[in-house]
């Protein structure tokens, strides 16, 4: 592994400003449906998600992209890099 990092605090705020809280299916002009915070609705989710399961869903969503680049930038980061 190149890197050990975690998404900061901050980082993770930054992303849920940015996609916005929505406890229930949304379909954006895209023509995707989303929950959450950005989570791409598929079969069998759940019809409703509180801001803590929206916050889980969050961070299983993004934890494939933080191994990613852990794994496989080689190049030195510091953390708002990350």
């Amino acid at each position: 592994m190149a890197h050990s990092y975690t998404l900061s605090a901050f980082g993770l705020k930054l992303i849920k400003a940015y996609e916005g809280y929505r406890p229930v299916a949304t379909r954006l002009v895209t023509g995707q449906d989303v929950i959450g915070y950005g989570h791409k609705v598929r079969a069998g989710d759940l019809d409703f998600v509180s801001k803590e399961q929206a916050n889980s869903i969050l961070m299983d969503d993004l934890a494939p992209y933080v191994a990613m680049v852990n794994e496989q930038v080689h190049a030195p980061l510091n953390q708002s890099q990350f």
